[in-house]
């Protein structure tokens, strides 16, 4: 049965039901007004101890201690950490961020940022060669590297060779990356490398555009997917 009754807060009529009433609810017309009402008012257990007795306490810090109730130390299955990350991208995608959380992002520091990670680094790491970064660089800043890209693009008419777009192009070597062809050629130096035939033999590569070179197996994260020759 419906009943009318005034708001404890702001006397305002409201409509509520006589089975809530019975149970101690329908004393507001909102929950605005009963936040309202809250304001100022001390919490019931401030001050309150020995709600739980030792025993319990104790009893409960073992259970989380143990992973029995609550999330701490809870390993998840991948199939639960798949399930959760798409959830969160569901509930993410189309969001825009306002002008002041865009400028708490640009000036925030990441928060690996100058941290190593020697568990994940040098022959640790999966993609390890050698040690052969230093020479990669100084290759690709050579003048033979910059001529052997530039014979490659003449080859191909500075059009990619997968979708037929020109410009934003790349030399792509292929079929095997730059850094694995070094490695199995075994250069350890700069003037070995600059003496190598096989390595600026423009038919180990082909012009690629920035989306299609993204798309190859040789391409930065996607090196693992190379098959071994």
């Amino acid at each position: 049965m419906k009943l009318i009754k005034n708001c404890l807060k702001c006397n305002k009529e409201f409509k509520t039901w006589s089975c809530r009433v019975k149970i101690g609810f329908g004393k507001y017309c909102s929950y605005k007004c009963k936040s309202l009402s809250q304001k100022g008012k001390a919490t019931w257990n401030k001050n309150k101890r020995g709600i739980w007795s030792i025993e319990q306490r104790n009893h409960l810090a073992n259970l989380t201690r143990l992973g029995i109730i609550g999330n701490k130390g809870k390993k998840f299955s991948a199939e639960h950490k798949r399930k959760m990350g798409l959830a969160i991208s569901i509930a993410l995608k189309g969001r825009k961020l306002s002008e002041a959380t865009k400028q708490k992002m640009r000036g925030r520091i990441p928060w690996n940022k100058g941290k190593k990670m020697p568990q994940i680094s040098g022959e640790k790491n999966v993609h390890w060669k050698g040690g052969i970064t230093a020479l990669n660089f100084q290759i690709r800043h050579s003048l033979e590297y910059k001529i052997y890209r530039e014979k490659g693009f003449q080859r191909d008419n500075y059009t990619c060779q997968e979708c037929g777009e020109r410009g934003k192009i790349n030399f792509d070597h292929y079929p095997i990356s730059f850094s694995t062809f070094l490695h199995r050629l075994k250069i350890k130096n700069l003037q070995e490398a600059l003496l190598s035939k096989e390595l600026w033999d423009i038919s180990n590569g082909r012009t690629l555009c920035v989306p299609c070179h993204r798309k190859t197996d040789t391409y930065g994260k996607n090196l693992t997917k190379v098959r071994k020759l």
